[in-house]
């Protein structure tokens, strides 16, 4: 399903005005920006500011109810991740080509959150392309394409 998701994305993407892409190395997030950069012809760089929070102890536990403002054990702290985050995003969209970030959905609400974009379910579905745009110098965020079918609440990365 996560191939077919980061498919559909490659293809709304591949003609979208973008210069490079920026992706976190983690593998579901990688994956799909390779998709992405063979459809579009773009080249894929890795960028560690775009990997999800390092949860420490608590990795392979499940993430219900897990509270993502407390800092976990062996773990990144919510700050830490926020500020690495918001730093690496910074340094990617200052100057240079026009980026396209392929991240996770930890990621996606930290930059939601810096730029006052409330991050719905509707837009956290796995692998669904998102514009974002300044009008008037207020941020928002609109889906590229349709969540496939089902998928409106299968919140993921990529």
């Amino acid at each position: 399903e996560g191939f077919a998701d980061a498919d559909a994305a490659a293809s709304v993407l591949k003609d979208h005005d973008f210069e490079v892409i920026y992706a976190s190395d983690m593998a579901r997030a990688w994956l799909t920006a390779g998709r992405v950069a063979f459809a579009a012809n773009r080249p894929v760089h890795p960028r560690f500011a775009l990997r999800e929070r390092y949860f420490g102890d608590f990795i392979g536990t499940s993430s219900e109810g897990l509270d993502w403002r407390r800092d976990v054990p062996n773990g990144e702290s919510m700050q830490g991740f926020i500020d690495r985050v918001v730093q690496g995003a910074d340094e990617m969209l200052s100057g240079g080509p026009l980026p396209l970030l392929v991240s996770h959905g930890g990621v996606l609400r930290v930059l939601g959150a810096a730029l006052d974009i409330e991050v719905t379910p509707a837009l956290a579905v796995n692998a669904l392309p998102l514009e974002f745009t300044r009008v008037g110098g207020v941020w928002n965020a609109r889906p590229l394409a349709d969540p496939p079918a089902g998928e409106m609440f299968r919140l993921g990365a990529a």
